[in-house]
């Protein structure tokens, strides 16, 4: 493995740890069953919780949606 390898590893690594501890891993993986289960896309998922219509899914319907 080559430096430039070794330091893409390690920082992949570190991300991981963060998003483990954070509780973010845990909720990435429940959106990714939620849209295999519904064949969903991402935009699918994001226009279903975009409540306004505004295009853009703000905190707070990114709260309502991950219920």
């Amino acid at each position: 493995m080559n430096e430039k390898d070794r330091i893409q590893r390690t920082f992949l690594q570190e991300k991981m740890y963060e998003m483990e501890e954070s509780g973010a891993l845990n909720c990435l993986l429940s959106l990714e069953h939620f849209m295999r289960k519904n064949c969903l896309r991402i935009s699918d998922l994001f226009s279903k919780m975009d409540s306004s219509g505004d295009g853009f899914v703000s905190a707070e319907e990114l709260r309502r949606g991950m219920k």
